[in-house]
Formats: C-alpha cells, structure tokens, sequence
C-alpha cells in the first residue's frame, strides 16, 4: 500500500515539473517574440522617440604595416592624443645602420667628379687634333677623339643618374623608418592597446585601437515616411534622460540610400557635440521636428555638459 502512495507522489510531482517547465518555456517564447517585434520595429519601442546607441564618430583599428618588433610603447589606454602623434615605434636599428650607408653614398661626388674630368680629358684631345695640321692627322683619328667625348659625356650623365637614384634610396629609407612609427591619423582617445613592448604582431592583428567621441554619431533607424522628409544639414535631438542625462541638440549628416525593407526604415545619422566626453554606447531616444526643417549651421546649440547630465528632460 506504502509503495503505491509513493509511486503516486512521484507520478503528480514529475506532473507538476512538467507543467512548470512548459509554463516557463511559453513565457519565453512570448519574451522573444515582443523583442523580435520590437526589433524589426525599432520605432515602436519607445514612444517619445526612435531608440538608438551613441557610438564614437571615429573608430579606428591601427597596425603596423610591416613585421617588426615593438620598441617604444608611448602611450597609455585613456590617454588623449593629438593628430599625428607617435603611439608606438619598432626596433629600427638596422634599417637605420642601412640608412647611415644610403646617405653617405647619396654624399658622395666622387662618381661625378671623375666623370667630369674625363670629359674634360676628351675635350682637350679632341681641341689639340683640330688644332693640328690637317696634314698631319688622319681622319680617323678625328673620329675617334669625337667618339671618346661622346662617350666621356654619357659617362657623366650615368654618374648624374646614379647620383640621383641614391637620393631616392635614402628617401625610401627614411620613408620605411618612418612607418615603422604607429601615428594617430587624428585627435582622439586611446581605447586598446594590443601589443606591448618586445612583441611582434600577427596577421590581422592590430596594435592600438583609436576613438573619437566629440562629436558622438548616432545611426537612428527612422520610419521611412518620416526619413523622406530629413535633410541632411537639418536638426534632431538625442534625449539621455532616460539615462541621467538631457536633451542634446545635433544636426543630420548622412541619410543613407537603401532603406531596410523589413523594418521599413531609413538610417539616418546624427551629429551631438559632447564636449564633456560622455562615453559612447549608450541608448538614446531620438526625434526630428515635425515640418519644415531648420538648418543648422556649426555646431550645435545644446551640447553636452555635467550640468545636462543630471537636468530633466526638455519638452
């Protein structure tokens, strides 16, 4: 009897997990089915406004352009970089050794010189034969002092080149040695640094990633009816309240030319200033002015500031 109770009790609690886990599994199949909804509906979202994430306006992956050691690391992950600045240097030592060699053979005229000389050799040959008796010289012998001025004179032209082609060895030289210095193409902030000093890098790997987040950039996915009406030069505003920021005013900069059939959007791209270096990434609620569009010309009025941060949400 004991042993049918218990047979029972098992039975109704393998029930119950059955029908807890079902319950669990429709609760998640109707999560995923709201979050592909909104998803494909990206304007739906939120009403106040299209839902977006910020993202740095330059962002760039830096490698060195051929193999080679790391030197010198410059810099720190953080730091703020001027354009053109040195991040990172590869050991040199020997194409600069190369380079001492190219540069006292571009120095050197001697090649010159002696060709130079022996020209003038010639040229005085060939005068004292003219100066002869006619009786007394052949005509052979005439030519062929002409014929060594001639080649006196290419001789020194050839000198003249290889002079020439020296220079540019030395300018290729120092042109390598150069770009074995990793340089910021432009103002930003170090966000990764890969490579460190002593090692070498990969195929494919980059040594330091570069970013630039004033101005911010933020690609909204704008309903299409609405898209068609944006200009680019035209005003949008990214509202962080949400996140414990403000209202920033941009301007539009791009407008892309294919839209997303699916979601029957258009990418539009918008410009904020951030001046106080509020970090990219973050989710956005964004909105363009209903009519006609006003133009914005420089940047924009409302920029991002510590004040704005912790303000309220403008109407």
């Amino acid at each position: 009897m004991a042993g049918n109770t218990f047979g029972a009790d098992v039975e109704a609690e393998n029930r119950n997990r059955s029908v807890k886990m079902q319950s669990h599994k429709t609760c998640l199949a109707l999560a995923l089915s709201v979050l592909l909804a909104l998803l494909a509906h990206p304007a739906l979202s939120l009403a106040e406004g299209v839902a977006a994430i910020t993202r740095p306006s330059e962002d760039v992956r830096l490698p060195f352009v051929s193999p080679g050691r790391v030197a010198k690391v410059l810099v720190k992950e953080g730091d703020n970089v001027a354009a053109n600045q040195i991040l990172m240097a590869q050991e040199d030592e020997v194409e600069q050794i190369r380079l001492a060699q190219l540069d006292a053979t571009a120095r050197d005229l001697t090649k010159i010189l002696y060709a130079e000389a022996q020209l003038e050799q010639k040229q005085v040959n060939l005068k004292r034969l003219n100066e002869i008796n006619p009786n007394a010289t052949n005509a052979t012998e005439k030519e062929l002092a002409q014929l060594d001025v001639t080649s006196a004179d290419l001789s020194k032209q050839l000198a003249e080149f290889e002079h020439r082609q020296d220079l540019l060895k030395y300018d290729e030289m120092k042109a390598q040695i150069e770009r074995m210095k990793l340089k910021s193409p432009f103002a930003g902030k170090i966000e990764q640094i890969v490579l460190h000093v002593g090692e070498g890098p990969d195929a494919g790997v980059y040594a330091v990633r570069l970013v630039k987040i004033d101005p911010l950039w933020i690609d909204v996915p704008v309903p299409l009816g609405q898209a068609l009406k944006l200009e680019v030069g035209g005003v949008g505003k990214a509202d962080f309240s949400p996140f414990g920021g403000g209202v920033v005013e941009g301007k539009v900069v791009h407008i892309a030319a294919i839209g997303d059939a699916a979601s029957d959007t258009l990418t539009v791209r918008l410009e904020i200033p951030n001046p106080s270096s509020r970090p990219a990434g973050e989710r956005v609620l964004v909105s363009f002015p209903r009519g006609k569009l006003a133009e914005v010309s420089g940047p924009a009025s409302q920029p991002i500031t510590q004040e704005a941060q912790g303000g309220q949400k403008e109407e």
